[in-house]
């Protein structure tokens, strides 16, 4: 039996396909451009980790999950993230922002659901969706545990540019003045919308995520600050 299919883990859908509203065409080219430019820098902690995993990790992933997707519910809404702490660290000028709280960047949390270092939204025409939650390493020294063999693997990225003000990811190198260059301590995502991959994909385009984030507000399962148009008022007018 395939034990990862059939716990629905990191496995590719190759029939996914999105069904939402039209993402105007300039959103589409950024979040393709961008996500593009930080793939190039995608280092593997395990690059060749193809060891099946037994039935005890695909028990214990699934559990990891179900727990992680638990404790990280309540910031569905971002103030509530806000309020307990968590803060861009990457640009909120891009559509895709990750937050990150400072408190829990400590060794002991490290897959700890209740202590999940990043969250990340997407921003959607129709509100703030929480896309992932992200374990996150507290320093690049660090390598993420892997209890669930090959199913839960880790990344860094290694091209980014940090603004020397905000400290916050604003580009990629080679870093202009006033940013500099820092790879990342290694990371590990629980997504909480349907992307192509499932809960453990290793790495969805920032498209992918954005349209699986508008899919799940659709869905009814992320909360929305306007409506989203019906698919019959969109094949009226021709747009949205």
């Amino acid at each position: 039996m395939n034990m990862e299919g059939a716990a629905g883990l990191g496995v590719v859908d190759p029939h996914w396909s999105y069904t939402g509203p039209p993402i105007p065409q300039g959103e589409v080219n950024l979040l393709t451009q961008v996500g593009a430019a930080t793939d190039q820098g995608h280092a593997m902690q395990t690059p060749n980790c193809t060891t099946t995993p037994t039935a005890n990790q695909v028990l214990g992933a699934t559990e990891y999950v179900q727990a992680t997707s638990e404790a990280v519910a309540k910031y569905k809404d971002l103030s509530v993230a806000v309020a307990a702490g968590y803060v861009p660290i990457t640009s909120p000028a891009y559509p895709v922002v990750h937050y990150v709280n400072p408190a829990y960047m400590q060794l002991k949390y490290a897959l700890d659901p209740n202590h999940v270092q990043s969250l990340v939204y997407a921003f959607t025409p129709y509100g703030p969706v929480l896309v992932a939650a992200m374990y996150l390493m507290p320093t690049t020294a660090d390598k993420g545990p892997m209890p669930y063999g090959c199913l839960v693997q880790w990344h860094a990225h290694t091209n980014l540019c940090y603004s020397s003000t905000t400290h916050q990811i604003v580009g990629f190198t080679p870093c202009p003045a006033g940013t500099y260059h820092e790879r990342t301590a290694f990371m590990t995502h629980v997504w909480q919308v349907p992307v192509p991959g499932g809960p453990l994909a290793l790495d969805p385009t920032d498209l992918h995520t954005m349209e699986a984030a508008i899919e799940a507000q659709q869905d009814g399962m992320a909360p929305t600050t306007r409506p989203i148009p019906s698919m019959s008022a969109i094949a009226a007018v021709g747009t949205f």
